[in-house]
Formats: C-alpha cells, sequence, structure tokens
C-alpha cells in the first residue's frame, strides 16, 4: 500500500513538472506579440571565431574537436582527422542558430524543459575568449517544432528550431574522416588487384594512359581502370568494428552447433553514435581476421602514388549491403564499407582492356597502310580540287601505292568504318604464329603531330586474333567481321 502511495506522489510531481512547462509555454504564446522582432543569435559574435567544441550527445557520448589552422581534429574519444564538410556543416550551424523566442527570464524549475540536466549540450570556443560557451538543449515543445534551451550561466530558458536538432546532436563516427583509404587519386599511377583463384592483375598509368604489365602486357581502358581508383578513394566507412565480436554469419545454431547465416549474433560494430576506436589494449586476434573473411581477403587493392603504397582489404560479409575491410596503415582497425566497392574493385584483366581494336575512328584518319598477300597498299586523304571559287576544297581518299589513283569513296568509308569499330568478344593467352593476315597501319588526328598505330589480324582455323605489338594476350575479334572486310580489301586493291 506504501508503495502504491509513493507511486502517486510520484505521478502527481512528474504531473506537476510537465505542467508547468506546458503553462509557462502557453502562456507565452497568448502574450507573444514581438513576431516582428529581430531575434538573437544564441553565441554573439562567433562568426568566424569558433575554434573548440565538445558535444555531450543525447546517448552520452562525449566528442571534443579543435581547429588547427583551416584543419579540424577530433581531440577525444580519440585523436583523429574529422570529415571537413560535417565539421563545416556543425560550425555553420552554430554561428547561426538563433533563440526563436523566450519563455521565462527567470524559471523556477530548469528541469522541466529538460535543459538541467541537459538531454544534448554544445560547447564552445570562440578566438580571443578563454571563456566556455555551453547550449544546453532539453525537451521538445507539445508542438514539436522547437526545443527548449539555455545557455549555461544565464537564467533564461529559450526556444530554438527543433530542425537543428539532427545538425548538432553528433557523435564522433558522425564528424570523423571516414575515408577508408587515404590517397592522392589525382597522383595515382599504379594499381595492383589480388583475388584468391585469379592471377594478380599490375596496372602501371604513363601520362594518362594505363596499361596491364600483368598477367598480360596490353594497353587497359583509362575509363575501367580510373572508375576503379575512384571508387577506392571515395570509399567511405558505414561503421568500425568492435575487437573480439563476431559477424553476424558466425551465429551458431543453439541445438546443432552449426553456423547459420542470420543477423540475430552478437553486433559486431558499435552504432554509429557510439563508435570509436578500439580502446588501449584491444586488439583483433587472427580469429577475429579470419572471422571477418580479413585472413584471406575476397580482395586486395593496393594504390601507388610515387613510391607510397596504399593497400585496402576487403573480406567477408557483414550484411547484404556491407563488407568487412581494413586499410594496411591501420591493420587494427576494421570496419564495414558498402559492398559496392567489392563489386567495382574485385575485376579480371580482361575486364580492364581495352576492347577497341584500334583507337582511331573513321573520321579522324589522315593515312591507312593496308598489307595483305604480301603486298602493301597506301592510302591518304587528300583535298579535292574545287569546282569553282564558291566551293570549298573536300576531303576525298585517294590511293598512293603501289600506284596513284582515285577510289570509290562510298567503298572506302565502308571498310575503314568496319576496320575501326572492331570490337574484341574475348581476349587468347597467346597470338597464332600463322594465319592469314591483314596489317593495318593508320595515321590519325591532328596532322601537325599525328597519332600511329598498327594492328594484325590473324585468322586461324575459324577464329580471328588482333594483334599489338607488345600486346602477350591478343583479343579475339567476331569472324564474320574479319572475312567482311577482307572481302572488301579485295575488292578495294582488285584482288579475287
Amino acid at each position: 500500500m506504501r508503495s502504491f502511495r509513493s507511486f502517486l506522489i510520484l505521478l502527481v510531481i512528474a504531473a506537476g513538472v510537465g505542467g508547468y512547462a506546458y503553462f509557462v509555454d502557453s502562456k507565452k504564446d497568448l502574450t507573444d506579440t514581438s513576431t516582428t522582432t529581430k531575434k538573437t543569435k544564441v553565441f554573439d559574435n562567433a562568426s568566424g571565431k569558433i575554434e573548440e567544441i565538445q558535444i555531450h550527445s543525447a546517448t552520452g557520448t562525449v566528442t571534443s574537436l579543435k581547429k588547427n589552422g583551416d584543419n579540424w581534429q577530433i581531440t577525444a574519444p580519440e585523436k583523429t582527422d574529422a570529415d571537413s564538410s560535417e565539421v563545416s556543416s556543425l560550425v555553420t550551424t552554430l554561428e547561426s542558430l538563433e533563440e526563436q523566442r523566450t519563455i521565462d527570464e527567470h524559471p523556477q524549475q530548469l528541469s522541466a524543459f529538460g535543459v538541467s540536466p541537459a538531454r544534448i549540450s554544445v560547447a564552445v570556443k570562440l578566438t580571443g575568449d578563454p571563456a566556455t560557451h555551453q547550449l544546453d538543449i532539453g525537451n521538445k515543445t507539445a508542438a514539436g517544432t522547437d526545443i527548449y534551451a539555455a545557455v549555461e550561466g544565464q537564467p533564461k530558458v529559450f526556444l530554438i528550431s527543433s530542425y537543428v536538432e539532427d545538425s548538432l546532436n553528433k557523435s564522433a563516427f558522425d564528424l570523423r574522416d571516414k575515408t577508408a583509404l587515404k590517397f592522392s587519386k589525382d597522383g595515382a599511377d599504379a594499381l595492383t588487384i589480388e583475388a584468391p583463384g585469379s592471377p594478380t592483375i599490375v596496372l602501371a598509368k604513363k601520362g594518362s594512359d594505363w596499361s596491364l604489365t600483368k598477367p598480360v602486357e596490353a594497353k587497359a581502358d583509362f575509363g575501367s581502370v580510373d572508375a576503379i581508383v575512384n571508387r577506392l578513394s571515395q570509399a567511405k566507412m558505414k561503421s568500425i568494428v568492435v575487437p573480439g565480436s563476431r559477424p553476424p554469419a558466425a551465429a551458431k545454431d543453439t541445438k546443432t552447433g552449426a553456423d547459420k547465416d542470420t543477423k540475430a549474433a552478437t553486433d559486431t560494430t558499435k552504432k554509429p553514435a557510439e563508435a570509436v576506436a578500439a580502446k588501449p589494449g584491444d586488439t583483433f586476434t587472427e580469429a577475429d581476421f579470419k572471422a571477418y573473411g580479413l585472413d584471406k581477403p575476397q580482395v586486395t587493392a593496393t594504390v601507388g602514388v610515387g613510391f607510397a603504397r596504399s593497400t585496402l582489404q576487403i573480406g567477408g560479409k557483414f550484411d547484404d549491403t556491407s563488407v568487412y575491410a581494413r586499410d594496411m596503415s591501420r591493420p587494427q582497425m576494421v570496419f564495414t564499407i558498402e559492398k559496392g566497392v567489392l563489386d567495382d574493385v574485385k575485376k579480371k584483366a580482361d575486364d580492364l582492356r581495352v576492347k577497341d581494336v584500334f583507337e582511331f575512328r573513321a573520321y579522324t584518319a589522315t593515312s591507312i597502310d593496308l598489307t595483305y598477300a604480301g603486298a602493301t597498299y597506301s592510302f591518304e586523304k587528300q583535298k579535292s580540287a574545287a569546282k569553282d571559287a564558291s566551293q570549298a576544297p573536300a576531303d576525298v581518299w585517294r590511293q598512293t601505292k603501289p600506284a596513284a589513283k582515285d577510289i570509290d569513296q562510298t567503298k572506302f568509308n565502308d571498310l575503314l568504318s568496319n576496320v575501326s569499330n572492331l570490337r574484341a568478344d574475348k581476349f587468347a593467352d597467346k597470338p597464332f604464329t600463322s594465319g592469314d593476315d591483314l596489317v593495318v597501319s593508320a595515321k590519325f588526328g591532328d596532322a601537325a603531330s599525328p597519332k600511329q598505330e598498327q594492328v594484325m589480324l590473324r585468322k586461324s582455323g575459324t577464329v580471328v586474333q588482333a594483334i599489338h605489338p607488345g600486346d602477350t594476350g591478343p583479343a579475339i575479334v567476331p569472324t564474320a567481321d574479319f572475312d567482311k572486310i577482307i572481302g572488301q580489301v579485295k575488292e578495294l586493291i582488285g584482288k579475287k
């Protein structure tokens, strides 16, 4: 009976406290006519002067930041680089934060508004000011559009807009630099991709061109390689893994003891609002790395920038959208990243090769040499003589060797289009040593400094290879396309 009476007393007190806040707020709503009054900033004269910030989040975590020159660094709970865009947004919110209106200049019960103790607090230090200025954030109003707040050391309670809560209620993980692998994308000049069961892929960049050096020597597709480098540079941590935890897929069936794929296992990450580095002495064991698939990663990608190397290991599945990973410059830090990073990086050598057999296009070519059946036929793009002064000279193709003569423009342009549009279906391990050959040499581009390329098309049996000088793995092109080109060449040179 006594406990029930105590419960009633507490209920009455709670109702009284809540009623007090509601009464004060409602009374202010009825009497406030200062809607046009200029609003006061919470942190006056803070613009461009905030140099330290400390946030006590709603979950109880404490994050401290300090400005160093133009950059921000998290100093607690661990020292790490801050996310410049996240902190910039936070600073902008603090500098522009306004008191919507005053609720009570001298409230009797701060606890009624949830500002003492505060649900969330944000403290700042300004340049040239040794004092700390702290904003205490309490409960939302009944309407939910505003939040009660107070500045430490000042008696009044005022309102701030509720939409700013998400901008201020930040954890260390929210504010940290979540870059998974740090390197200069623009300076990347080497890339190595290793995956179990597949040959190691090694690529090198010279100037603006990427080339494969392993498992074959061949020209690489710039867009495909650049997409991987760009994906690695933009990969972000989704969460940080706690040492000693186990992935969901490692959960055991309680009856059989067998592994089962379930998400009901121990949570392997701290929630983003609470994510911090491991405590001193907390380290990952070999069993941990095995559980995360990092003992034998699905893919290991190494980006080279000059003499520097940055390596990302991508391990096993965390959930349907995430996988485990670690930056090998921070081997005792395991995190999760989007599964899409794995999908984009885990490639085979053929995926990264140029599929177009020729770089030139029909409209960029300036001269073509065709070597077939032991003879070479040369063709040049020339200016035709204008019929009268009102007409500009037109571009026409003429045969120059072995004898100079006019040729059918339509037929030659069709041949040129078919040759320049050849694409590889797949690639071979080594080139044929003999067969029916057509060697195409082309000059193209700027007439003052043209590019030049040469490709041998060789048919052996029913397979046609496109062999580039220096390439150890030739392309395989459609046989029908080759046969059509040979027919056009024979017609052009008058050979049956």
